[in-house]
């Protein structure tokens, strides 16, 4: 399941039909979720633990109506977050808090990390369309 943020969808297409300004975001993270039911709203708990943050992301530009992300995100176990099982990611316009732009569950499945493990999205894992 993948979802465009409410917020995101409203103002695209205002944007698009109504003449209002679109104000690009200055910059992009990736959120990592311990559990989630919609991510069209979203309706997730982002994961904790460790010293957990956010990572910067990057994206190439659109081609046949997606984009890619150009950079990769690895977070280890037992430093960047805690031991766990993580569903799914989203993106966001903030390192903390911020507007929720797009998510979607990690796409073979669930992830379960123990201590010294590594959870990676390489260049290229993270794909958004409007589709």
């Amino acid at each position: 399941m993948a979802g465009v943020g409410n917020t995101t969808e409203n103002s695209l297409v205002n944007h698009l039909l109504r003449n209002t300004a679109f104000t690009q975001p200055a910059a992009l993270y990736l959120a990592l979720y311990t559990a989630a039911t919609d991510y069209d709203v979203p309706t997730v708990t982002e994961a904790t633990g460790g010293s957990y943050a956010r990572k910067s992301m990057t994206f190439a530009a659109a081609s046949g109506g997606a984009a890619a992300s150009s950079n990769a995100q690895v977070w280890t176990c037992g430093t960047d977050i805690a031991a766990g099982t993580y569903v799914g990611w989203g993106v966001y316009d903030a390192i903390t808090t911020g507007a929720y732009l797009y998510g979607a569950v990690i796409t073979s499945g669930s992830k379960t990390l123990a201590s010294g493990d590594t959870l990676t999205f390489a260049s290229g894992a993270v794909t958004v369309s409007l589709d």
